[in-house]
This record gives C-alpha cells, sequence and structure tokens, in this order.
C-alpha cells in the first residue's frame, strides 16, 4: 500500500469487487449486516476479505482526499493506517491478519476491524 496510493487501490477494488460479484452469492450475506468477526474472517474467500480491505482503503484515501483538498488535517484513523501499511500490499494484509488469527485462538467472536486495528496497526505505530 505504498504511501496509500490511490491508483493501485482502485484497481485492486475494481478487481475484487468483479471476482465478489462473479462468485455469485456472497458468505458475509449469511450473517447479520456489518457484523463481521474473526470467525467469520478465517471462513471468507480471499476475494472477499481483499474486497473489503479495499473498502477500508478506499474510504481512508477518500478522507485523505477530502481534508487535502480542503485544507484540513487527515483524519487519525485514515494516517495511521497508512502509516501502519504504508508499503505493504492488500494480499500482505490479508496473510497479516490470517496469521495472527491461527497464532492467536479464542479471538473468533472479535470484530474484524477491531482486530485489525488493535493487533495489527496500533503495534506498528508504537514500533516507529
Amino acid at each position: 500500500m505504498s504511501s496509500c496510493s490511490c491508483k493501485a487501490f482502485t484497481a485492486a477494488l475494481i478487481f475484487s469487487v468483479l471476482l465478489l460479484f462473479s462468485a455469485g452469492e456472497s458468505h458475509a450475506s449469511s450473517h447479520e449486516a456489518g457484523v463481521v468477526t474473526g470467525g467469520d474472517w478465517m471462513q471468507t474467500p480471499l476475494s472477499e476479505k481483499q474486497a473489503f480491505l479495499c473498502g477500508i482503503v478506499m474510504t481512508f484515501e477518500m478522507e485523505k482526499g477530502l481534508a487535502e483538498q480542503t485544507g484540513k488535517k487527515v483524519p487519525p484513523l485514515a494516517s495511521d493506517w497508512c502509516k501502519a501499511f504504508g508499503g505493504a500490499s492488500i494480499a500482505s494484509v490479508v496473510s497479516q491478519m490470517d496469521e495472527w488469527l491461527t497464532a492467536h485462538p479464542g479471538n473468533e467472536s472479535r470484530h474484524i476491524f477491531d482486530l485489525l486495528w488493535k493487533e495489527l496497526v496500533l503495534p506498528t505505530l508504537t514500533r516507529k
């Protein structure tokens, strides 16, 4: 996610969305809307994990771009995500989350964004 570049993620997002829609019924449709847990993550196909992360990244990119256009400070969530994963690919972040969940059983009920933030983003920021 080199410096949270929008071009690479736009292409990845389009690709992931196309994969998602071409796959028929999505895995996430069997769960309550808006609730994605660590357990759900581990049962979700790779293309859906990538699409989920692309959605997060694109949201942060839009926030960052809007802040820059209006002369405001970039929101902390967006800037911290970019600091933590600035050089990582979407596939790398998926792998990191998969590896973390495998190494830390018992986190299946935690919300996936809580896991991403507290277990992958924040520790990276404290090391820098």
